[in-house]
């Protein structure tokens, strides 16, 4: 079942956290909305949103939801994955219950400015190479299709009344409540926004790859399933493990990962850092 899941407060339209997932068909998961807004991604992950706040509804007025206030839904999200596992032989079997339960364990009434993410989500991908990118992934999809389990109104709990939802089935909702105009006290200036299309993309971004992109590809090349991140694991340790490592890999450090050099600092990839790589929708 395909509804729109974009809000209108105060005549600018809004998207509400939990429709993350389902606009960006998974490519943006339920726990990267948490890592993301609450500034926990490490800088390699391919979405910062560095120019998008959350906000949410207090007192009749729009209020920012600071980076600290996404704790419990970043440990509920943890929980739950712990839970999945060990209820679960493997990951595919509990994928379907972890989407449909992940997503409302994100803040209920919170949103994004629908420019702002947007434009961040466009800005984000341009600068990197999507190792299984399919087409479409880099659209949004704002009358999404619904997992079983999942509905609109579940989605949009803490914006409109029955009334108001039943009555904009094939509309943008307007939301059933108030705050102060956005465009002056939330969110940036119109002219930040002309600078990017997300559906023309007219907006020139150097792009700027992943530092490892060149790296996992060699190892997904000489592994024996390229798409199990296990076996690319196995090849990039083999990697690492060369005399002469092939840049920018610099050996191995038991315990924290795959030694690299990033271009301004070392860092560390790890076996699940990899995981989320090659599979952005994966918990």
């Amino acid at each position: 079942m395909r509804r729109k899941v974009v809000v209108s407060i105060n005549g600018e339209e809004a998207l509400p956290v939990r429709a993350i997932p389902l606009v960006t068909g998974w490519l943006f998961s339920p726990d990267a909305v948490a890592e993301v807004f609450g500034r926990r991604c490490g800088e390699d992950y391919h979405f910062q949103m560095r120019k998008v706040s959350t906000f949410r509804i207090r007192d009749g007025k729009v209020v920012e939801v600071f980076s600290k206030e996404w704790k419990h839904a970043f440990d509920e999200l943890l929980s739950l994955k712990a839970e999945l596992k060990a209820r679960y032989k493997n990951d595919e079997q509990g994928y379907v219950e972890w989407k449909k339960n992940a997503v409302l364990l994100l803040p209920e009434g919170v949103f994004v400015w629908r420019r702002q993410f947007e434009a961040n989500f466009a800005e984000d991908l341009s600068r990197v190479i999507l190792i299984y990118e399919e087409y479409g992934d880099r659209e949004l999809i704002y009358d999404p299709i619904f997992p079983g389990g999942l509905d609109a109104q579940q989605v949009l709990a803490g914006f409109v009344s029955s009334e108001v939802e039943a009555a904009a089935r094939d509309q943008v909702v307007e939301a059933a409540i108030s705050g102060p105009n956005p465009e002056i006290d939330s969110a940036p200036p119109q002219a930040a926004f002309q600078a990017y299309s997300f559906r023309t993309r007219t907006h020139k971004t150097p792009t700027r790859n992943y530092p490892l992109d060149h790296v996992i590809r060699k190892a997904r090349s000489n592994a024996e399933e390229p798409d199990n991140y296990h076996s690319v694991w196995a090849e990039l340790l083999l990697l690492a493990a060369l005399e002469r490592p092939p840049t920018p890999l610099m050996g191995q450090v038991e315990g924290e990962g795959i030694k690299y050099d990033s271009g301004n600092k070392v860092k560390f990839l790890t076996k699940d850092a990899l995981r989320k790589r090659m599979n952005p929708s994966a918990r």
